[in-house]
């Protein structure tokens, strides 16, 4: 067994245990991005980020204490505009950064309008980032995202310029892969 094999099993158990307990609060709370794309491609995730849904109105003291009773520790708040990784997820309110049995994780508290898995993934700004795993342990994969990987072309959504800090992430992380714009036609 390899290295890698054995840390993404490991990150994919963690990631089941955590969901779990974050399904507690927010059934339809998901894992979505770089992860499942990274065990996708069979590689090791650099982090888990997590999408769970939230009223407006809940403080930042709950869900500090929220995150702490599901087990992150030094869990701390991050600025979503000064992220590369979140500056352009709409419906985004507030992402916690923290640990989990060992791996890092980033915690996303969503309007509660915004997080359907599906939806929510086939809004982000390309298309190598459109796949999410639920409580349930399954895993979603866009179109899209089936279609970059078998033809080595990352789409960019029509609301993003491409030269964004993320889509940059990505092209730098992905040299192989050629960038296309999405047009959709809104009739």
């Amino acid at each position: 067994m390899s290295h890698n094999f054995g840390i993404t099993e490991y990150q994919k158990s963690v990631a089941k245990e955590l969901l779990y307990k974050i399904s507690l609060v927010d059934p339809s709370a998901i894992l979505a991005g770089g992860a499942v794309r990274d065990w996708y491609l069979g590689n090791p995730a650099k982090d888990l980020d997590i999408y769970i849904r939230c009223p407006n109105h809940i403080k930042l003291s709950d869900k500090i204490d929220m995150l702490k009773k599901i087990g992150l520790s030094n869990a701390k708040q991050l600025s979503k505009n000064s992220e590369e990784n979140y500056a352009s997820v709409s419906g985004l309110l507030s992402v916690f950064e923290g640990c989990y049995s060992g791996v890092k994780v980033n915690i996303m508290f969503m309007d509660l309008t915004e997080i359907d898995g599906i939806s929510l993934v086939e809004n982000f700004d390309c298309s190598i980032c459109e796949c999410f795993m639920d409580k349930d342990n399954k895993y979603y994969y866009s179109s899209n995202f089936i279609k970059t990987i078998e033809s080595k072309v990352i789409f960019v959504d029509q609301r993003h310029a491409g030269n964004e800090p993320h889509i940059v992430k990505m092209a730098n992380r992905f040299p192989e892969y050629i960038f296309a714009k999405i047009i959709r036609n809104n009739k």
